[in-house]
């Protein structure tokens, strides 16, 4: 995939018969300022596109050159402007449409962003990282079905494995679990040391209850990358999956141990315990996650259930209710679960007291 905001060197004209000046002129400033923006020095870096545009007004490398800088300032309406010059001068060049739909995507106007990447596909049909960036937008945007027409066509163009992976990642998304699972299997045939085309095929394994495979493709992953812990987080989960409790709280442990701050290891740890009816084991853990993001619903439910199951009801109710605090006004069925919970404890409280009573 090429990286735009990284400016290639531009062809150096030699003039062996010129006299030496004193003042360079726009070419050379250009030039300048080309190989700063190589090395990141952007404020520098305009400074010689101004020179050279302030010698030539019609340099559209110098303009283009600019609103690479700009757009590494975080300048984004001043690139944006510098890279519509630099069309207004040579209108029949992608890289200008390609550095505006970058910027856009920064700015998070994905719609603009797609169409500059349209407008260079017209003017580069056969450049296919327009079309894996296009793409990569869909995706963020959810529109997985078109993100897997842009992968398709950019494979087309030029396979690459990352392709095939994001391409499987899209029809996961889309619940298309056999070709996904093709997808990844292209990506690994052309790169078998590559740890998230591993991980994502277990990933997608998993989601089609094929948790044995997963856990393989999970153990492949580990190998190349021993440091990722969702690769040990998600084999945690396909080894709770299969009941194979030990094994599953090794592996959240192993996660737990590279990012111990992660709250979803946590709760799901828990959940572990759960399954073994080792209630104070969960707990323990329930609240370790509440600790690492107090707003975490499952969590508090997860715990509720504790609660309620160490008889601790009146304690249940209200992490019930703090529960249910925490929900989006729309997630209408969790909201009808904690509602029926919370009676549930209550009915049973007042159970309690009317026997007491007695």
């Amino acid at each position: 995939m090429k990286k735009y905001f990284i400016i290639t060197v531009l062809s150096i004209l030699v003039f062996s018969a010129l006299p030496v000046i004193a003042q360079d002129n726009d070419a050379a400033l250009c030039e300048k300022g080309t190989n700063l923006n190589k090395e990141r020095k952007s404020a520098e870096a305009i400074e010689c596109f101004d020179g050279a545009i302030k010698q030539n007004p019609k340099n559209d490398k110098a303009y283009y050159g600019k609103g690479v800088a700009l757009g590494r300032l975080l300048k984004y309406k001043e690139a944006l402007e510098a890279f519509d010059e630099s069309i207004k001068l040579k209108s029949d060049d992608a890289c200008p449409y390609i550095q505006k739909a970058l910027i856009y995507q920064l700015m998070g106007k994905n719609e603009e962003a797609l169409a500059c990447y349209d407008r260079a596909i017209v003017l580069d049909p056969k450049d296919s990282a327009p079309h894996y960036d296009k793409g990569l937008i869909y995706f963020t945007m959810k529109k997985y079905a078109e993100s897997v027409e842009c992968y398709r066509k950019s494979i087309e163009l030029k396979p690459e494995h990352f392709k095939w992976l994001n391409k499987g990642v899209s029809l996961n998304s889309l619940r298309k679990y056999k070709e996904a699972i093709e997808c990844f299997d292209k990506a690994i045939q052309m790169e078998p040391k590559y740890a998230k085309t591993w991980y994502n095929k277990g990933f997608t394994l998993s989601n089609n209850s094929k948790f044995s495979e997963a856990i393989k493709c999970f153990d492949e992953s580990i190998k190349l990358d021993p440091k990722d812990y969702m690769s040990y987080y998600d084999k945690a989960l396909a080894l709770l999956d299969l009941r194979k409790y030990d094994e599953s709280l090794k592996c959240f442990d192993k996660a737990i141990e590279i990012n111990p701050k992660y709250e979803n290891l946590w709760c799901d740890k828990g959940a572990v315990y759960d399954a073994q009816n080792m209630i104070k084991e969960a707990l323990l853990c329930y609240d370790k996650a509440i600790e690492l993001c107090h707003d975490y619903p499952n969590a508090w439910y997860n715990k509720g259930l504790a609660l309620y199951a160490l008889g601790r009801y009146e304690e249940a109710v209200e992490t019930f209710k703090k529960c249910r605090s925490l929900l989006k006004p729309d997630n209408h069925e969790f909201r009808s679960v904690l509602d029926n919970a919370i009676a549930k404890a209550t009915g049973v409280i007042k159970t309690k007291k009317s026997t007491t009573k007695k």
